[in-house]
């Protein structure tokens, strides 16, 4: 592969919606859309990047920003990574001329460093290195380009009421072990005692980033034990800040527990509010209808 020139270093995130672009004319391209300026410990974080193609050929892909992510703290030491969720796929591995494929990437669901999907106050440096061919070698695949592009944001430490519920979730962690001990690990058991503090921080704060988390129950830990009227009230109740934001993960656990059958009326009801509270055009609402497309027929829910 032939590295393009230059690595670009960017400014931190200067608003909501902030864009760092990566093209010019006649080249290939990321954008990395962050949707808001800064981030608390403890937030789910997630960033659009979008690939686009502006030269005038077609462009096949060897593989993909979200796939080749890397993160470093602002001392440049590499970030844990932890695969918590599948590998987002782009949309299309080869594209027109002019035309882009993107993905939208949960970065605490990759990488952590404080504790289970939460990364530490600081700048953190995100690198994505995109492999493909072009022109007559995009069939043939005998001469590829590598493209590689950074972005910045940063992470500040929580406040108000959403440092009460920081303070509580780590006294409540505490009493398994120290909160960096489980950084890296996929399958976490805490203790009963445990447990029944943290659904006590998730009722006395659930729309704080940690109580929130701690409601929908991130991370795929025991999240049968979650009782569904808490879904109910994040789906009609929750603001929705982010295109990956807590209500997609809401979305997947009922999914998941839509196979049990004793839950099954239950789920279909949440769905039925839900899809009032998120119009179509919504990302939530576009992706609540995607997620149940098989209970789905013209826009509407069959029971």
């Amino acid at each position: 592969f032939q590295a393009e020139d230059g690595i670009r270093d960017v400014e931190r995130s200067r608003g909501l919606g902030d864009v760092y672009k990566r093209q010019t004319p006649g080249e290939v391209g990321i954008d990395f859309v962050f949707p808001k300026k800064d981030f608390s410990e403890g937030e789910v974080i997630c960033v659009k990047i979008v690939l686009k193609n502006g030269t005038g050929d077609t462009i096949s892909l060897e593989d993909y920003p979200a796939k080749t992510l890397e993160l470093f703290d602002a001392y440049g030491k590499p970030v844990s990574k932890v695969q918590r969720t599948k590998y987002p796929k782009p949309p299309n591995m080869w594209l027109p001329p002019g035309d882009s494929s993107s993905n939208v990437v949960d970065l605490t669901c990759t990488f952590e460093n404080s504790g289970p999907g939460m990364l530490a106050p600081g700048f953190y440096t995100i690198k994505t290195t995109t492999h493909y061919f072009a022109g007559k070698q995009a069939r043939l695949r005998v001469q590829g380009y590598a493209l590689v592009d950074t972005a910045i944001f940063e992470v500040t430490p929580p406040e108000g009421e959403a440092k009460e519920a920081f303070d509580a979730y780590f006294e409540a962690i505490s009493l398994d072990g120290n909160i960096s001990d489980f950084v890296g690990v996929t399958q976490i058991e805490f203790s009963e005692e445990t447990r029944a503090k943290l659904d006590s921080i998730a009722e006395k704060y659930p729309f704080t980033p940690i109580g929130s988390r701690i409601l929908v129950n991130d991370g795929g830990i025991w999240y049968r034990s979650v009782p569904l009227e808490r879904y109910r009230k994040y789906m009609l109740e929750a603001p929705v800040e982010c295109p990956c934001c807590l209500h997609r993960r809401v979305i997947d656990r009922m999914i998941k527990r839509y196979v049990l059958k004793r839950e099954r009326e239950e789920i279909l009801d949440i769905v039925e509010e839900s899809l009032e509270a998120h119009p179509e055009d919504t990302p939530v609402g576009n992706y609540l209808r995607w997620a149940f497309r098989f209970r789905m027929e013209d826009g509407f829910l069959i029971r």
